[in-house]
């Protein structure tokens, strides 16, 4: 089948397949679109969804109630995934080290996560608006 809808493709045809397995649609696929909620809610290639996915930002610090709140007064987003490290949203990781020296709290740890596909699509699809869609 895969062979089938790489040639359909490389000879011009708009093909469209409807599946759950990622790693299958990532071999032949050149675009993906996923609906959510009866609504597009995003079309790129694989590598494009996880790479433009809502990047996360953890820290680590024994300073994690003072962190929290920084953090969470400068627009981010916070959760805890550790007694000593949180999981960001809304910021990059400048912004979390300023954030953090700014309040006078010391860092142990900075790192970016890395997002797989199915992450970044499992993130478009747990879209709040979809929600309401539904």
């Amino acid at each position: 089948l895969r062979g089938f809808l790489r040639r359909s493709a490389d000879e011009g045809r708009a093909v469209l397949v409807a599946s759950r397995a990622l790693s299958e649609v990532e071999r032949a696929a050149d675009s993906v679109v996923v609906i959510g909620g009866g609504r597009l809610v995003g079309q790129a290639s694989l590598g494009e969804l996880a790479r433009d996915a809502d990047a996360a930002i953890r820290v680590r610090t024994v300073q994690i109630d003072e962190l929290t709140v920084a953090l969470t007064q400068a627009g981010a987003r916070v959760e805890r995934v550790a007694p000593d490290t949180l999981r960001v949203l809304g910021a990059t990781s400048d912004d979390v080290g300023v954030v953090a020296r700014q309040a006078g709290v010391a860092v142990r740890g900075l790192w970016q996560e890395t997002t797989e596909p199915e992450e970044a699509v499992l993130e478009l699809l747990r879209d709040p608006t979809l929600e309401d869609a539904q």
